[in-house]
């Protein structure tokens, strides 16, 4: 076997390519007596070693009876194009040099008998930082399907940043996940069932992982930038997850996201999971997934949107054969109608063969069963990633709160089909319910209030800059192994750096997008609906406003008990806020339904300036009172 890429390198003194295009020749046109080069071993494309270690590499060419000898090569650019010789390295096996820095290190050797010359592979060796995650089966056995666990394999873990997270042999079972992930990439996603709950990296206990390959996304990012975003916009529960070079059976997998599998527990989706002595007529809290797949056994679709909800926790719900119990038909089928319920509160003057995008405002009392702030929220995130997913929908989580009747959005999941070119508009205004969202005061409210909160905390580009930093050589090391992973846009980008230059670039247009969008473009009287201006115009003495403000609260929204202890007062031109959760976000909106101020609660107790007389409406968590200021 000769090497396939062209040579012109040096060997002391002679033409490397001149000597082999003469190899080339001799095998083509051998003389009766001459015996061609014939490779036995080649070295492993890409080696990845830990720090303070080494790798060995191997390459054995044969020439009929023939010595061989060998030299190898330190290769300065990955070709054979410029190298140096190795002092010393003269055998068919090489021990490199000790790796402490995070690199990629590139070899060659070439097998001399005679005038004649044959060149290995260039090989890699990289350590790149990161920790290694060792994945071993039975018997070396392949994960072949996504249905059946293969039970008895182990993990072991070393490198980690702490080393008390490092651990050895523990025990667990494997099975590919993913839809299009796992059908398609030669790189393929895993989860994993521990055999006991363990944290892992400092992510707290579970026994629930996930492997993701990110094989559609040549950054390796994108799904990082959208969890970064989520913990910025402070959603109830963010995956959490650490990066590793994966080893399966002994052989380099590439670069993975070793993370939380979205599932029901104290410390991911903390929800009501029932118990086994529910009766059919009691519910639990569901964690819902929007996804077309339809491939749950507990599903249906909501009458208006035809969405696919799919209860993921379904336990108390199905039987062993997956099959639906008396239980689990009584609960789904009263979720089906909460959930109608609140789509004729979203479409109010729905009819059949209209558009749900041509119904009128929504009824207000939709913002009971919403938690409108959690709809904001998911709606920013993936609006920055520009994560088309949700138009079908696909991969979108919710969570459905049964004893307060509340449908919360979130965790977000799934962004490898976000940023795909740069898109200068607004992309997911009339996926899900938001086409009706958008039409409500309420909502448009909370989503004015929260992106001038915390937007100014986002920094795009410098949690880009670290990540390219961290992900650089294993990034490299990964193309090495698997070549460029796939880009939905079809788009072929030049390496790494530029796959993150343009993710870099598409956020930034985006979150611009956004913030001209929710400043600029959605109305600035989103408050005034006829039942809140009603609300605002009721009372006309400061008596009855200071009572009001003590106990009113205008339709729509969900009180927390945790805040009925609040009470506010006018002085002056400010408003006195008493007993107030610290913490919690605030908003102050005047009668003409502008978002006067927003900010979070630093004490208990404190004051809000506003700029005139009037009445207003003050918000804080979930909360709303009203004042007349004079």
């Amino acid at each position: 076997m000769l090497f396939a890429k062209l040579l012109v390198y040096q060997v002391r003194g002679i033409g490397l390519a001149a000597l082999l295009a003469a190899t080339l020749c001799a095998q083509e046109h051998p003389k009766p007596d001459v015996e061609p080069f014939s490779v036995a071993v080649q070295p492993v494309a890409i080696s990845v070693v830990q720090r303070g270690a080494s790798a060995t590499l191997s390459f054995i060419a044969q020439k009929g009876e023939d010595e061989v000898v060998y030299q190898w090569y330190r290769s300065d650019d990955g070709t054979l194009e410029a190298g140096t010789l190795i002092e010393g390295a003269e055998e068919s096996s090489y021990t490199t040099e000790i790796f402490v820095d995070r690199e990629i290190r590139y070899y060659y050797c070439v097998a001399s008998s005679g005038e004649e010359r044959v060149a290995s592979d260039v090989a890699a060796v990289a350590y790149t930082g990161l920790p290694v995650l060792y994945v071993n089966t039975p018997e070396g056995v392949e994960v072949t399907s996504k249905e059946e666990w293969i039970e008895n394999a182990t993990l072991t873990l070393t490198g980690a940043d702490e080393n008390s997270w490092n651990f050895e042999n523990i025990s667990t079972s494997i099975r590919g996940r993913g839809n299009t992930t796992w059908k398609f990439p030669p790189k393929k996603p895993y989860a994993l069932k521990l055999e006991r709950k363990r944290g892992i990296m400092g992510m707290p206990k579970h026994k629930r992982w996930v492997l993701i390959a990110n094989y559609y996304d040549n950054s390796f990012m994108k799904n990082h930038m959208a969890f970064y975003l989520s913990e910025k916009f402070h959603m109830d529960y963010t995956v959490h997850g650490k990066f590793v070079d994966l080893f399966f059976n002994g052989d380099y997998r590439g670069l993975y996201w070793l993370g939380e599998a979205i599932k029901v527990d104290k410390n991911r989706v903390d929800i009501d999971d029932g118990n086994e002595g529910l009766s059919d007529k009691e519910d639990k809290d569901y964690l819902i997934e929007m996804d077309n797949g339809y491939d749950e056994p507990a599903k249906f679709k909501s009458p208006i949107r035809e969405l696919p909800y799919m209860v993921k926790n379904d336990d108390y719900m199905v039987d062993e054969n997956g099959e639906l119990t008396s239980g689990g038909s009584a609960r789904l089928a009263r979720l089906s109608a909460k959930i109608e319920k609140l789509e004729s509160l979203l479409y109010p003057d729905y009819a059949d063969g209209m558009s749900s995008d041509d119904c009128s405002a929504p009824d207000e009392a939709y913002a009971r069963t919403v938690d409108v702030e959690s709809w904001a929220k998911f709606w920013l995130v993936n609006e920055i990633m520009d994560n088309g997913e949700l138009i079908w929908p696909k991969s979108a989580y919710f969570v459905y709160d049964s004893k307060n009747d509340v449908l919360k959005a979130g965790p977000v999941w799934d962004f490898d089909w976000g940023i795909l070119s740069m898109r200068k508009n607004i992309r997911l205004r009339n996926i899900i319910y938001y086409n009706a969202l958008f039409k409500s005061p309420i909502y448009i409210a909370a989503i004015k209030m929260l992106w001038g909160e915390y937007s100014s905390d986002i920094a795009i580009g410098d949690e880009i800059e670290k990540m390219r930093d961290y992900l650089k050589v294993p990034a490299e090391a990964d193309l090495i192994k698997w070549g460029p992973h796939l880009d939905p846009s079809k788009v072929e980008r030049d390496g790494f750096d530029e796959y993150v230059d343009f993710l870099k670039a598409e956020m930034a247009i985006k979150m611009k997008v956004v913030d001209e969008f929710v400043i600029d473009s959605l109305p600035q009287n989103a408050i005034a609906s006829p039942s809140q201006i009603e609300y605002l115009s009721s009372g006309s003495s400061e008596s009855d406003a200071s009572a009001e403000g003590s106990g009113g609260v205008m339709e729509g929204f969900c009180v927390e008990p945790s805040l009925r202890g609040m009470n506010i007062s006018a002085e002056g031109r400010s408003i006195r806020v008493n007993a107030a959760m610290i913490g919690s976000r605030f908003a102050v909106i005047d009668a003409q339904g502008v978002v006067v101020k927003v900010g979070r609660v630093g004490a208990a107790s404190f004051e809000i300036p506003v700029s005139g007389a009037g009445i207003y409406m003050v918000r804080i968590g979930s909360e709303v009172q009203k004042i007349r200021i004079r």
